[in-house]
């Protein structure tokens, strides 16, 4: 797991192993809500072979909003990508 960034008073961080394929998830935490239900949701969970796999940075944003992020995979002939996940 990479570092967690703050916005808004909520954390964002991503997983290089989990997700339904165990290649890795961007997830999101809502400390004001650690009470009650949900207070952590995914926002994408990647899938190795099809798209980028093993996020391994601390996420970002831009002015805009959108959040970004680097992998270790892209598919199984490549290294890395840098992926966005637009404005949620």
């Amino acid at each position: 797991m990479a570092g967690l960034s703050l916005k808004n008073s909520v954390l964002y961080g991503t997983n290089s192993g989990g997700g339904g394929d165990l290649a890795g998830t961007v997830f999101r935490f809502d400390p004001s809500l650690a009470n009650r239900t949900p207070s952590y949701g995914i926002l994408t969970d990647f899938w190795p072979g099809n798209q980028a796999a093993q996020p391994e940075s601390t996420v970002t944003f831009d002015k805009h909003g959108n959040l970004y992020g680097t992998t270790q995979m892209y598919d199984h002939l490549s290294g890395g990508t840098v992926y966005m996940i637009s404005r949620f």
